[in-house]
């Protein structure tokens, strides 16, 4: 055979070494888990949000993530101009401490609210911590600004101070946990991989961060008159124990209106007995004579029984209180004896969308 026929066969590639493939896999792997962690922690925001209210925990979140996206996309610019180094300042000063500290593991990070008292002993930790300091108390005075703003817009002038500082304080202590437990492995993952130069891997962790944010709105706009947050039940509850005649008087007036279209044949109403679709919205309509709208909208309304109602039922479900609740009969008759009630039906919570029953019309 002439040696131009001879072909020259590929070196095989050396096998990888036992310790480089399983730092490679615990790479891929921790990669996986943080990816897993930025699509279920907006998912965490918003589901929180459907019972106490987060937006002073979503502006610092932004806030901190729209911080290191700047510095993604200003790496380059920050040792040229002053001014934009100036601005960025925390999020490089971030960078240089995990540069001299590197990360610990994540799983420290995601317990890390639990690991509160290790911080008081470990010089390290309160370091890391302080780090941290200037969004956790910006967050504390968001929280307590937007707690002054609601008071004044939502509970003011029917509920007292001493009751929504109450409520305040324990919706902030929750909101600040969130806060420290979300904060923490969302910062940690974006500056270890800015410092990795994996700029590739952080843009695909916001992006699913922003998928997830997508699917839970889809899902949430699937589910209006489901869901009523603690916050707003609580109110609703306190106003009408502050106010009872003006809280009796809307209840009936849109007790009145679903007799009206119950005697008229025009009610929606369900196979279970629930008002809902234009029926249940004039309902809340009449409520909001007295309660705030998110209020009126926390009613529900039934009717039993369901073949002939004879009587009707308007109540805002509590989850550790007794509800205010309002029973009229066909007859326009007030039944004030909470026996009359189906046990069934008595503090029951609405487990579909109230608003998009759409049964055969009555």
């Amino acid at each position: 055979m002439m040696a131009a026929d001879v072909v020259a066969l590929p070196c095989p590639e050396p096998p990888v070494p036992p310790s480089e493939a399983r730092e490679l896999t615990m790479v891929q792997l921790g990669f996986a888990v943080r990816l897993l962690y930025f699509l279920l922690a907006p998912f965490t925001i918003l589901s929180a949000g459907d019972v106490v209210p987060m937006t002073g925990v979503w502006i610092n979140i932004v806030v901190l993530v729209g911080g290191f996206i700047a510095v993604e996309l200003l790496r380059g610019a920050t040792g040229r101009h002053p001014l934009i180094a100036r601005l960025l300042a925390r999020q490089l000063r971030y960078a240089e401490y995990y540069r001299a500290h590197p990360p610990r593991p994540f799983v420290y990070y995601m317990f890390y609210l639990l690991l509160f008292p290790y911080w008081l002993i470990n010089r390290r930790a309160r370091e890391e911590f302080g780090l941290y300091r200037g969004f956790t108390i910006f967050g504390v005075v968001l929280l307590v600004v937007f707690g002054v703003v609601d008071y004044f817009l939502l509970w003011w002038p029917e509920i007292g101070v001493g009751k929504f500082v109450a409520s305040m304080l324990a919706t902030l202590v929750l909101q600040v946990g969130l806060l420290i437990t979300l904060l923490m492995p969302l910062a940690v993952t974006i500056v270890g991989f800015q410092l990795a130069g994996r700029s590739r891997a952080v843009w695909t962790m916001l992006g699913a961060a922003a998928l997830s944010v997508g699917l839970v709105y889809l899902g949430r706009s699937a589910r209006v008159g489901e869901l009523t947050p603690i916050e707003v039940a609580a109110r609703a509850r306190l106003r009408s124990e502050a106010a009872p005649d003006r809280a009796q008087a809307a209840q009936d007036a849109a007790l009145r209106g679903v007799w009206d279209e119950l005697r008229g044949g025009t009610a929606t109403v369900d196979g279970d007995g629930w008002v809902g679709g234009d029926t249940l919205v004039r309902a809340h309509t009449a409520l909001t004579g007295f309660y705030h709208p998110d209020e009126a909208a926390a009613f529900s309304v039934h009717v039993w029984p369901v073949d002939q109602p004879a009587f009707a039922l308007l109540q805002c479900h509590q989850a550790s209180h007794p509800p205010p609740w309002r029973v009229m009969a066909a007859d326009g008759r007030i039944v004030g004896d909470q026996a009359a009630i189906p046990a069934e039906l008595y503090n029951v919570q609405p487990t579909r969308n109230r608003r998009r029953i759409h049964s055969a019309v009555r």
